[in-house]
């Protein structure tokens, strides 16, 4: 191996080793940092220093729709938002009534399993669709995997069933042209 080409390894790292102690701090954070174009735009939502006690209860979320309320308490017993939803739901309910000719940001949440992501999408997105008149497909939900992308149409059809709005899972059970049928006859049939 010639020198040039030991040299061209040595500046090239696929997947850094962040168990190498001698890795420093700093290197680690920068390795993580968001290229520019998408730091400047960010916005941040401190979810660190929403406590329990400073939650507030369903019932006086004045955001949400009633009847979104109702089925948060009395179909999914759910009495607080956590904190990730207390920060988002809000801020993208809020984008959708602002009724700017700017297209709505995207919003990338990083938060550990369990914390109550899929909330914060699917609500806003039931409660900005379900005043629509007239019936299309308003909301696709892309998934990496069979099973996280049934555990999120489980949640959305328990919602949006009882807002009257039609749901379907597409996830490769069936051929293309039967999932065709399915998407084709969910609008039809309103």
């Amino acid at each position: 191996m010639s020198v040039e080409e030991k040299q061209d390894e040595e500046d090239f790292t696929i997947f850094p080793n962040f168990l190498d102690e001698n890795l420093s701090l700093k290197k680690k954070k920068d390795l993580y940092r968001l290229p520019e174009w998408m730091s400047s735009l960010a916005k941040r939502f401190d979810s660190g220093q929403l406590q329990t006690e400073t939650t507030i209860s369903i019932n006086q979320i004045d955001y949400l729709d009633e009847d979104i309320r109702s089925i948060l308490i009395n179909d999914l017993s759910i009495e607080y938002l956590f904190p990730v939803q207390s920060q988002v739901i809000p801020y993208l309910i809020q984008q959708n009534q602002s009724h700017s000719p700017i297209p709505l940001a995207d919003i990338c949440v990083s938060s550990p399993t369990g914390s109550g992501k899929t909330l914060t999408y699917v609500i806003p997105l039931l409660q900005c669709i379900r005043h629509r008149v007239i019936r299309a497909i308003r909301i696709v939900i892309l998934l990496p995997v069979q099973d996280l992308a049934e555990q999120v149409y489980n949640v959305v059809n328990q919602i949006g069933n009882k807002l009257q709005l039609k749901t379907a899972l597409l996830a490769g059970q069936h051929s293309f042209e039967d999932e065709q049928k399915i998407l084709v006859k969910q609008q039809l049939n309103g």
